[in-house]
């Protein structure tokens, strides 16, 4: 990845050539469960130079207090908080690895990729209002076709989610009584009689084992649990089916691209073939660290930038382009050692 490599030198992270450090270090990470598989694959490849990686895969919330309070040397989460509170914490965050929330349905004779649905008639949905499957305003979505009357069986998170967040964050988007009722947030008021749930897989678990259900996932359970995704409508007003190349356009027209702006979220970006939620899963870094852990943890994500994207395809997440690897990389080479020194690290 020339690109990548040449993003590194450039933005002064200096790069040993073939050298390491005198002794073994182990970095300590907090945070992102989703994450945690990526930072294991990851950390291996820190062991051609002795160090290692100790991850407690305690979730966001705890990702970001765990570095806050220096009880860690980085956090990982899946919800970045805003730049002005990073600052003032005296953190920078950059992404590593992006993902898309997925409405996934359980219907007799409906297949993935079959039924259209837009963010108004999603959060009608999922606040209750429509109730049936063959209620018309879906009909008027899908060619004037009615599915079957069966009742809809709503699936969802019970416990605080960055999923749940990204879901939230575009019905508000797209759908006014949404944005002012149920709002936005890591866990919401259900209507009455839902199916709730404590994580991803044992939500998509309850979706395909629940004739009527709807529900929603990360990108990588749709094809692991075989479950039926839906068409959804995004800014353009084109009906898209998930795909890691409708994924990557959603970041290409953001201010990641144009600025390397990480605070701006993914949902319901421009662009025709653009999928409208997705989500980025972010490491956080003190601006200054020890010099010794400061320099491993650099190694560790400049490697998986580097020589990392077949553990992130391999997760079914989807890798960064090479443009906003570098973009990262700017974030990584603004942290100093307490000498006020940028990171060094080798690769080789």
């Amino acid at each position: 990845m020339p690109a990548v490599k040449h993003a590194v030198f450039k933005l002064s992270l200096a790069v040993l050539c073939g050298l390491s450090t005198a002794q073994a270090v182990e970095i300590q990470g907090t945070g992102s469960s989703a994450a945690a598989p990526l930072y294991v694959k990851w950390a291996g490849a820190l062991q051609k130079n002795g160090h290692s990686l100790k991850y407690d895969a305690a979730g966001s919330e705890r990702g970001l207090a765990a570095v806050k309070a220096n009880q860690s040397h980085f956090g990982a989460t899946d919800v970045l908080p805003p730049a002005a509170e990073l600052n003032k914490a005296g953190l920078v965050a950059f992404p590593i690895a992006v993902t898309a929330v997925v409405p996934v349905i359980n219907l007799p004779g409906v297949k993935g990729g079959q039924l259209k649905l837009n963010g108004d008639v999603l959060a009608q949905i999922f606040s209750g209002k429509i109730t049936d499957w063959n209620d018309p305003a879906i009909a008027a979505l899908n060619n004037g076709e009615r599915l079957p009357s069966k009742s809809i069986k709503l699936v969802v998170r019970a416990d605080g989610s960055g999923t749940t967040f990204a879901l939230s964050e575009y019905l508000a988007a797209t759908n006014k009584d949404w944005k002012a009722g149920m709002g936005t947030g890591f866990s919401l008021k259900w209507p009455a009689g839902v199916q709730a749930v404590k994580g991803g897989q044992a939500l998509a678990s309850a979706v395909k084992n629940t004739e009527g259900a709807i529900g929603y996932v990360d990108f990588g359970h749709v094809a692991d649990q075989s479950l039926a995704d839906v068409k959804l409508g995004n800014a353009e007003g084109k009906f898209i089916k998930v795909t890691p190349a409708a994924i990557t356009d959603a970041v290409m027209n953001s201010n990641w691209a144009s600025k390397g702006d990480f605070d701006d979220k993914l949902i319901n970006k421009t662009g025709a073939g653009t999928w409208p939620i997705v989500t980025g899963t972010f490491a956080v870094l003190p601006k200054v660290v020890d010099k010794a852990a400061g320099n491993t943890v650099a190694e560790l994500f400049v490697r998986g930038f580097m020589s990392g994207d077949a553990a992130v395809s391999s997760l079914s997440l989807v890798r960064l382009p090479d443009q906003i690897k570098g973009k990262a990389t700017n974030a990584i080479a603004t942290v100093r050692d307490k000498a006020g020194q940028p990171l060094s690290i080798s690769y080789f």
